[in-house]
């Protein structure tokens, strides 16, 4: 008799609480191990997105800066600033030999409506190549343009600086600057800073790199 209570007592089955008990451990678990996957998920495309902003934006200012490197004196060509307050993105307009076989271009480097950076680069005997040393451009204008392109990188900020040949102290300015050989100084900035803030098409990341370049035609 007491040999079938004690098989009676240990053949029973769980109980509700403990299967209730059970199944929100496992929930809980399982919540836990779906919140450190996302979490990984999230922060390996973050990553993703920084390491391609930085490196897309990284190879825009290094071709920036280099062309700055080598714009022309102020008797070959021009040099332009337009530093707008409003919209925290500059505009930079110059002369150099960065076209076929090394000829003379007009170059400018400006973000469209859409905050787009292009790049143009204008051929001296284009019909269209006077309005560069006139005004600053207009971006929606030009961006169609065949001698105009996409880099292929969103900007949130273009914040250009310069040194000029005559400041005594090395400040950078963030005025804006139309230089020509009839200007009262004659001289191309000694150096140019520019920054951008990029983004993600989303909007979701954003970080500022920038890159400065010392010009050669500067005379200094």
């Amino acid at each position: 008799m007491n040999a079938r209570c004690h098989r009676s007592r240990t053949a029973r089955g769980f109980t509700l609480v403990e299967l209730l008990v059970s199944v929100g451990l496992t929930a809980l678990l399982m919540w836990g191990i779906l919140q450190l996957y996302t979490s990984a998920t999230r922060f390996s495309a973050t990553m993703f997105t920084e390491a391609e902003l930085v490196s897309g934006g990284r190879a825009v200012l290094d071709r920036l800066c280099h062309e700055l490197g080598s714009a022309a004196t102020l008797d070959v060509g021009y040099f332009k600033i337009l530093n707008d307050a409003s919209t925290s993105l500059d505009r930079i307009q110059f002369v150099a030999p960065v076209g076929a076989d090394g000829e003379m271009v007009h170059v400018a480097y400006f973000v469209d409506s859409d905050g787009m950076l292009y790049r143009l680069a204008l051929p001296p005997d284009n019909a269209g190549a006077p309005a560069l040393s006139g005004p600053p451009i207009d971006p929606d204008t030009y961006k169609s343009s065949t001698y105009c392109s996409s880099l292929g990188v969103r900007v949130q900020q273009m914040d250009v600086k310069y040194i000029s040949y005559s400041s005594p102290t090395g400040t950078p300015s963030d005025a804006s600057l139309s230089l020509t050989s009839a200007s009262a100084d004659p001289h191309l900035p000694r150096a140019v800073l520019v920054e951008l803030k990029l983004a993600d098409n989303r909007g979701t990341i954003s970080m500022v790199i920038s890159c400065g370049a010392q010009l050669g035609g500067s005379g200094t």
